[in-house]
């Protein structure tokens, strides 16, 4: 009677099907890291560069108050020209005083923008979410802000109707800073604005006294000149402040060649 006679089985090899589970299970980790990070780095990069630009701004405009209440002299700022009735006629900035105020405030700010720089702030990256429930959790990530150059000021100035014959002079400071916002792998470059009233002049012209119908005619009393002259400011021309000193220098010379 023949035997049919079975091949032994070969032994499972484990640690093969352990070592191609591990691959699995590291390549799905990684998807879902790179996945996770490719979606919420960019959110993140935003609410970083929104939070640092907030304190960065808080920072500077801070800075710019405390530094022009204690050093602005406001009496050197504005001139005003009165008539013999005591109402006023012109006035002037005084740039010279302005330009002081400005150099003081830009090395102010170099300053703080410094500290800022040796500070770091930390960011749970739940807020990336976009979730208020979500936005305190996960790990916090560290955010620095890296100044990138020097600190830009300009002096500007502008004009605003408010009522009949009244308007107001504002003189100010433009800050322009331009920082990057570290996060780690990324840098992003940022740019921080701030708008500062460093002077004031309001000026009131006198009421005409005449009012309109309905067919915009003037009925009552009326002026000899249809218009009431407002009281004149003298705005500064920066553009111009290099011609202006060379002729002031070139009327001085004359003036001593005359004498």
């Amino acid at each position: 009677m023949a035997m049919k006679i079975r091949g032994a089985k070969k032994p499972v090899n484990w640690r093969l099907i352990f070592f191609a589970l591990l691959v699995l299970f590291v390549f799905a980790i990684a998807q879902s890291v790179y996945y996770v990070e490719s979606s919420l780095r960019p959110t993140f990069i935003k609410v970083a560069e929104e939070k640092t630009r907030h304190i960065a701004t808080e920072a500077i405009n801070g800075s710019i108050a405390e530094r022009i209440s204690s050093e602005a002299d406001y009496s050197k700022l504005i001139d005003l020209k009165t008539s013999s009735a005591g109402k006023v006629t012109a006035g002037y900035f005084n740039m010279v005083e302005a330009a002081r105020i400005q150099n003081d405030v830009t090395k102010s700010i170099e300053g703080v923008l410094q500290s800022l720089q040796e500070k770091k702030m930390y960011i749970p990256l739940g807020q990336a979410a976009g979730s208020s429930l979500l936005s305190q959790l996960g790990p916090d990530i560290p955010v620095e802000i890296q100044p990138v150059g020097n600190v830009m000021s300009d002096i500007g100035w502008e004009s605003q109707e408010r009522g009949i014959n009244q308007v107001i002079h504002t003189l100010y400071l433009e800050i322009t800073v331009h920082t990057s916002v570290i996060v780690p792998f990324t840098t992003k470059p940022s740019e921080v604005k701030t708008k500062v009233p460093i002077a004031y002049v309001f000026l009131v012209g006198d009421v005409p006294q005449m009012v309109f119908n309905a067919k915009g005619e003037t009925v009552g009393q009326t002026t000899s000149s249809s218009q009431i002259p407002m009281p004149s400011i003298q705005l500064p021309n920066l553009n111009d402040n290099k011609d202006e000193k060379s002729d002031a220098a070139s009327e001085s010379s004359a003036a001593g060649a005359e004498e």
